[in-house]
């Protein structure tokens, strides 16, 4: 997560190598690799710098993008079991890199809980891309923690729980250029 994009070539190589088609069986390795650079660009985007913000990230998306086209000229799209979960491990990653990733619900949460503010999802994604545009290292800006809350429970008595971010701040201020800008 420190090395962030200077990885990414590296991982992009990674994930360029495997292919379904062919490795089945004495692939293994490659197969894990892929599987595994795959889960780094996520932890990266997540976590330190939204892939889709810089040239180098798109790369790694690519790659992932490349690697399911793969995977559906292999037919692992209609294959059964372990083929066809590899395919979808491949594409959930992918929706939330050229979406909302689970710290922009974080962010989404905290603001409802802390500044009372609710967005929709395409308020949520419209905010995201404006935030990218103007540092797509957002993610390092803030912790996430566990919040519960005991206002609302389920029938065992349980608080729901939410992943907030620990400071909203800047968030808040970004919902706030965002909120200028859109008028």
């Amino acid at each position: 997560m420190h090395d962030g994009l200077v990885v990414v070539p590296y991982l992009v190589g990674v994930i360029d190598q495997y292919d379904p088609a062919h490795d089945k069986g004495s692939g293994k390795e490659r197969y894990l690799a892929c599987y595994a650079a795959e889960g780094l660009l996520s932890a990266i985007d997540e976590n330190t710098v939204r892939l889709r913000g810089t040239a180098q990230g798109i790369k790694g998306i690519d790659a992932i993008k490349r690697l399911a086209e793969r995977m559906v000229a292999a037919n692992y799209n209609t294959a059964d079991g372990e083929e066809y979960r590899r395919y979808k491990s491949a594409l959930i990653p992918l929706e939330h890199l050229e979406g909302t990733s689970w710290f922009d619900v974080a962010i989404k949460d905290t603001l409802e809980l802390r500044k009372n503010i609710r967005l929709s999802s395409n308020e949520l994604l419209s905010l995201i891309n404006y935030i990218i545009a103007r540092d797509a290292q957002y993610p390092s800006w803030s912790k996430t923690e566990r919040y519960k809350d005991w206002s609302k429970t389920n029938e065992a008595g349980n608080p729901l729980q939410y992943t907030i971010v620990s400071n909203i701040e800047p968030f808040y201020r970004m919902y706030q250029d965002y909120k200028a800008h859109a008028r």
